[in-house]
């Protein structure tokens, strides 16, 4: 599907926000946040005619012309070639539906962890943040790692130090009667379906 930016808008702001019923100038907030997203995309190809971005949540949800909205056809038009910049250059500009009430840092100086005093509005349906309790056997934890043998203990071993309980995770160390293996929070949390790296074991 090959579409001039402002027409691919059309089918990405209704797909990742509810244009139906939220405040219009939330919705042009994501106009111009995914316009940057896309516009930062394009910058890293130069002389390419055509670039290519993924149509789920890896890079944005883009519905075509069946997501299109007319709420959301306004905020892009009221918001036409709008961008955030750093630099003269468009920002990677990340988003997501929830952060539990901290933002995290990227890989720019302009993407800070801090506090989001937003996040938990009555209407978020991510908060309680994060939600539920996940059970994972023994038998899960080796079969992710299978190089430790038999577990012995699960430890986190560094926080980032943003948030409450000491933030997300950095790294966890899974200690096995073979071996003891250390990965990342966010290889933890893939491996078992977790919703984000700022997770508490118990």
């Amino acid at each position: 599907n090959v579409v001039p930016l402002e027409s691919y808008l059309r089918g990405v702001v209704p797909a990742e926000v509810i244009a139906s019923t939220w405040d219009p100038d939330a919705i042009r907030a994501q106009a111009v946040a995914a316009r940057t997203y896309a516009a930062f995309e394009r910058a890293a190809a130069p002389g390419s005619r055509h670039y290519q971005l993924c149509d789920t949540a890896a890079c944005q949800v883009y519905g075509g012309f069946s997501a299109e909205h007319p709420r959301a056809d306004a905020a892009i038009r009221a918001t036409a070639r709008q961008v955030r910049t750093k630099d003269g250059k468009p920002i990677f500009a990340q988003f997501s539906a929830s952060n539990g009430g901290w933002t995290r840092a990227g890989s720019f100086g302009y993407l800070r962890a801090k506090k989001d005093p937003y996040d938990p509005w009555r209407g978020n349906p991510y908060v309680p943040w994060p939600e539920g309790t996940v059970r994972i056997s023994d038998e899960a934890l080796e079969g992710a790692l299978p190089q430790i043998g038999e577990l012995t203990g699960v430890e986190v071993t560094r926080r980032d130090g943003d948030g409450p309980r000491g933030g997300r995770v950095v790294e966890v160390r899974v200690s096995g009667t073979d071996a003891s293996s250390t990965v990342s929070g966010d290889r933890f949390r893939s491996f078992f379906g977790l919703r984000s790296d700022w997770f508490w074991l118990v």
